[in-house]
């Protein structure tokens, strides 16, 4: 994660390099992304770099803890929104986050990051397998959902129920970066989510 020298940047500079990056991770396969030209297009120096990030996947995973923020905070409004409804606040979150990458750069800048990532990973970060943290999302949710329809409403299995949904979420999202249409995918993670609700066996 960056440095404390890189927090202590105006604003304005933080967000050019974050745009700079995600320029370039649009652009290029993670592999292929250069450094070079992310400094460039930001106007900061090769040192000055390396001393806000060791390298550019630090600079990437700082750029997803950022998007994981804004997902993390998405779900605590929809909780809300949808009434303690954690399936159609999870069919919600997906529809947005679909449409979103099918627009403009995040489509490309998701596609070639997606290689990148370890999903369980990305998974940690948006808080579905940290135990004991206070801004855990799975805690925060737990507290917030209608767990009446659920056979079990421990908190573990409540945890197992939220990794499931968001692996299926991911593996609906690599179809859909594979060239899967829109509302075929939309319709894909519909039905993950039936099974998870209702089962699959009589």
């Amino acid at each position: 994660m960056p440095t404390e020298r890189f927090y202590r940047l105006a604003a304005e500079k933080q967000s050019a390099i974050w745009r700079a990056a995600f320029d370039e991770f649009a652009s290029e396969p993670f592999e292929k992304a250069s450094i070079n030209r992310i400094i460039q297009t930001a106007d900061i120096s090769r040192g000055s770099f390396y001393t806000y990030f060791e390298d550019k996947k630090d600079l990437l995973h700082w750029m997803l803890s950022d998007v994981i923020a804004q997902v993390r905070t998405f779900l605590e409004q929809e909780v809300d929104a949808t009434g303690g409804d954690v399936f159609r606040m999870l069919e919600r979150f997906f529809e947005l986050a679909v449409r979103a990458c099918g627009q403009d750069d995040w489509f490309s800048f998701s596609h070639n990051v997606m290689s990148s990532v370890n999903p369980e990973e990305a998974i940690s970060k948006i808080g579905m397998t940290e135990q004991g943290e206070s801004d855990n999302i799975v805690q925060y949710l737990y507290k917030k959902v209608d767990l009446g329809g659920f056979r079990s409403q421990s908190m573990d299995d409540f945890r197992i129920f939220m990794e499931t949904a968001a692996a299926a979420m991911m593996i609906s999202m690599r179809r859909f970066y594979e060239g899967m249409p829109l509302e075929r995918v939309v319709s894909d993670y519909r039905k993950k989510l039936r099974f998870l609700k209702y089962g699959v066996c009589k």
